[in-house]
């Protein structure tokens, strides 16, 4: 528990495996903006590549959902199609 006069730091929850695959595509955090080196970042482009050959890679700042606790996939709160076709039937019976 924190005592009067302590210093708290606030810290982001920031990581490149906080990432979303869609259709075709990666989106993926870039924090280059906030000092992350480019050279550091395009070695985690490449290993995006790598895993996900034929995807298409795009990169957007994510640092304000980061702030508040998460990321992106933590905020598209996506689930597979087969739970949704699931879900569906269940509702229909």
């Amino acid at each position: 528990m924190p005592v009067v006069g302590d210093t708290l730091y606030r810290v982001p929850a920031s990581s490149y495996l906080n990432y979303l695959v869609t259709n075709g595509i990666i989106l993926l955090t870039t924090y280059t903006k906030y000092d992350t080196p480019v050279e550091k970042e395009a070695q985690v482009i490449g290993i995006f590549k790598k895993y996900f050959p034929g995807r298409v890679i795009k990169l957007i700042d994510a640092m304000p959902l980061n702030w508040m606790g998460g990321g992106m996939h933590c905020a598209s709160q996506n689930e597979p199609k087969s739970a949704r076709k699931n879900a569906r039937l269940t509702e229909k019976e």
